[in-house]
Formats: structure tokens, C-alpha cells, sequence
């Protein structure tokens, strides 16, 4: 399979948000299902609802032109992208104080030995960033960002995610309200990286570059108002990595959220082997029509879920209509979409 990777760098920072307690929580990645909604709003804005007509008409159809993943975090080093994958959610089988089992992220070099491209890479874990990295990539971070790891007692913070104070003001009686909301900032250089493996050639590499231009200048995520998500496509450091293919019976990794098709059959997936989560995914819909509504809620597998291929099917998942109930009654109303299609890459048993 050919995974094109593109490089995302924010202006300012990212918000991609997530329930919390007294905060406007944010991940330290873009879901796969956020993306895909706001490259189809984009294409709507860009060219008409009928040119995003057709795009969901291909999906719906079983054809799609692309497959992508969610968004994760990548850094520079020694001037070139060190991109950084989600870990099998089967390592939580590992004993504790195994570094395996508390990583939530590694390094493209230890995917591959993973996967069965390359030998596998001794591990060392970044604790900062829960991630596993090989020794040359660590002495390189070290480095490339000595100031940082001084500044920071000998850490290496590649990305944080903070709590940044906000005021609401009533329009009507001006009181204000104080909420706290987070957001995801990057080493100068980084960002967030997305997979996406390119079924309709033609329409990746002539479509998708203008999308991604303006959907930075739009931006993606939330907490657009107070200036993040605005980010530059970095086309330079973007690279296509070529991964083995699945086979019926392999075990597979999903980099995206999925929705799995049980009424097709994909009930086949769930080998006594397998090991995911499963996440309830919830937001507000935006729509030229309607922005101040609520979708459905859905439950879908998170990325990192291993599960098992069979009969060579080539698509897992499926697009979910989450569109509120009192805004199909509407006379604009219209389909509103969450991407559960996985973006599944095979693991070495």
C-alpha cells in the first residue's frame, strides 16, 4: 500500500476537542472523522454542495478515492520530519514496566519493525511524549533540542497540551464567564501529520492539495475564533512510504477511526486476538445550513485497534449519518456524515 504522508504546521496551535471537567479539553491529535468533515465542508465552500454530492456519492458507492488516518504528531530532526504512529492497543497485554504497554506513540522507525519492513529497532521511551523512539533518534532529539530539554530540566517536551483561560461574554446582559480550553502547540517546525493511502490518484494529487490550502486558511479544529487551527501545508517534507499489503488472516492496525459494517459482515474482524477500544464520537455539526446542532452520537473503534483481515476485502467500515433528528425536518436538510472507514496497515504477528 502507498501511504502519502502530509505535513501540517500550525500558525499558532491546534484545538481538537474532547470532553472534560471544568475545561474545553483538547487531544494531542485530529481524529480521522474531524478531518474528513472538514475537507468535505471545504469542498463544498471551494467548488459547490453538488461536486461534495458526488465525493460522498464514490463513498457511499464503495469507491472512494482516498483512505485517511487521523492526524499525529510529527517534529523535525536533523532538518527532516520524525513522524510518530499510534501504538497496537494490544501491547496493553505486556507486563507492566514494559515500555511498550504505557507508549502511546513510536517512531516511524520502530513501525517498521513492527510491520515487518525492517529488523526490529531497540526502544527507547520518551516520557514526556509517551513515546518510543530508537537510541540514534533519541540522541539526535537531544541534540537538535538541548535548549529545550535544558529549559525543561532534561525533558524533552516535543508538544504540550495546555490549559489556556478564556472569557465568554453574554451578548444580551454582558456578564462574562471564565472556561478554561486547551490546545496543542508543536517545537518550531512541527505539527500534525496525515496518512492518506490514495485509491483515485487523480483526484489526491489534483483535489486534495487545493482542500488542504484552504482549509488552512480556514482552519481545522476548534477555537478557530480565537486563532488556532490556521496551519501550512509543508509539501516539502511530504513523502510517500510504501507498506506491505493485507492478506486475508494477516492482522492489521488501523490508523483511523472505524465503524465497522456488521450487516456486511465485518463481524470477522473481531478475531479472539484482536484488541481495541470502543469510543463514543459526539460534536456539533457545521453546516452552511445549520451550525448550532448537536449530531448523533456514534460509537466507533479508536485508531490502534489490531484486528484480523478476511476474504480480501479491501474496504473496512462505512460513513455514518449522524444528522440531528429536528434538523431533518428542515427544508435544507441534508446527510451529515462521520467517516468510519479505516485506514488499516498489517502487523507482523
Amino acid at each position: 500500500m502507498d501511504l502519502q504522508c502530509l505535513h501540517l504546521e500550525p500558525a499558532r496551535a491546534f484545538h481538537f476537542g474532547q470532553r472534560g471537567v471544568g475545561v474545553e479539553a483538547s487531544t494531542d491529535f485530529a481524529p480521522s472523522d474531524t478531518i474528513f468533515s472538514a475537507l468535505c465542508s471545504t469542498l463544498r465552500i471551494a467548488d459547490s454542495a453538488a461536486a461534495l454530492t458526488r465525493l460522498l456519492d464514490r463513498f457511499a458507492q464503495g469507491a472512494p478515492p482516498f483512505l485517511i488516518s487521523c492526524g499525529f504528531p510529527y517534529v523535525l530532526c536533523r532538518g527532516e520530519p520524525l513522524r510518530f504512529y499510534p501504538t497496537p492497543l494490544s501491547w496493553a497485554q505486556h507486563p507492566r514496566g514494559d515500555d511498550r504497554r504505557k507508549a502511546r506513540w513510536m517512531s516511524e522507525s520502530i513501525l517498521l519493525g513492527e510491520i515487518g519492513v525492517t529488523g526490529r529497532a531497540d526502544r527507547r521511551y520518551v516520557e514526556d511524549i509517551e513515546a518510543l523512539v530508537t537510541p540514534a533518534e533519541l540522541d539526535a532529539l537531544r541534540q537538535d533540542y538541548a535548549e529545550l530539554a535544558r529549559r525543561s530540566g532534561g525533558g524533552l517536551p516535543l508538544w504540550t497540551v495546555d490549559d489556556v483561560p478564556r472569557v465568554a461574554v453574554d451578548r444580551v446582559t454582558s456578564a462574562s464567564a471564565v472556561y478554561r480550553a486547551g490546545c496543542l502547540t508543536f517545537t518550531p517546525g512541527g505539527g500534525i501529520w496525515v496518512g492518506v493511502a490514495p485509491l483515485d490518484t487523480q483526484w489526491v494529487q489534483g483535489t486534495l492539495p487545493a482542500l488542504l490550502d484552504l482549509l488552512g486558511e480556514q482552519g481545522l479544529g476548534g477555537e478557530r475564533s480565537s486563532g488556532y487551527g490556521a496551519f501550512s501545508h509543508r509539501r516539502a517534507l511530504d513523502t510517500p512510504l510504501m507498506l506491505p499489503d493485507i492478506h486475508p488472516g494477516d492482522r492489521f492496525m488501523t490508523l483511523s477511526y472505524y465503524a465497522p459494517d456488521l450487516s456486511a459482515g465485518e463481524r470477522a474482524a473481531f478475531a479472539p486476538d484482536c484488541a481495541y477500544a470502543v469510543e463514543m464520537r459526539r460534536g456539533w455539526m457545521s453546516s452552511p445550513d445549520n451550525d448550532r446542532l448537536r449530531r448523533k452520537a456514534v460509537r466507533m473503534l479508536r485508531f490502534g485497534s489490531v484486528l484480523r483481515a478476511f476474504d480480501g476485502r479491501a474496504l473496512y467500515g462505512r460513513l455514518v449519518d449522524v444528522a440531528p433528528d429536528e434538523f431533518k425536518t428542515q427544508p435544507n436538510r441534508h446527510p451529515v456524515w462521520r467517516c468510519g472507514l479505516a485506514l488499516p496497515i498489517r502487523l507482523k504477528d
